[in-house]
């Protein structure tokens, strides 16, 4: 929490011209304001992207917008295959992001291999449930919608 503190500069707001002595400076764009977001993939600069967008995102108005935000959230964050090489030669990517609905004990996921969004409703007595509880086969096949 107190690396959060370097970048209380961050903000949502357009950035506007200035002036440095008798030259004009412009923003580049949009989203003038969240420059100062680290871009790497180290934990505590997905701990800052995350808690940034978090605290700044709109109140999802019902249980779709509020999953579909959390998704969008963590995609700022999820590592590709192949950009984090581990000191064992291998490759550290997101393998599979999962969210849970604590009042209906709904699922959500999406694996590396098949962004669908997938969703099962896990048993409602978890709490006496001694055994893992498996959700089956996760690699399913990828399917284009045509339109």
């Amino acid at each position: 929490m107190t690396n959060l503190r370097n970048y209380m500069e961050l903000s949502t707001i357009q950035e506007k011209k200035t002036c440095w002595e008798n030259v004009e400076l412009t923003p580049f764009g949009q989203a003038g304001g969240t420059m100062l977001l680290p871009g790497g993939y180290t934990s505590p600069e997905r701990f800052v992207r995350t808690a940034f967008l978090k605290t700044h995102s709109q109140v999802p108005k019902d249980r779709v917008d509020a999953i579909m935000t959390c998704f969008h959230i963590v995609e700022s964050v999820s590592i590709p295959r192949g950009i984090v090489l581990t000191d064992k030669g291998t490759f550290d990517y997101t393998k599979y992001t999962a969210f849970i609905n604590i009042n209906t004990c709904e699922y959500y996921f999406k694996t590396y291999d098949n962004s669908q969004i997938a969703t099962t409703r896990l048993i409602s007595d978890y709490k006496n449930c001694t055994h893992p509880i498996f959700l089956g086969n996760l690699k399913r096949p990828v399917t284009f919608e045509k339109l």
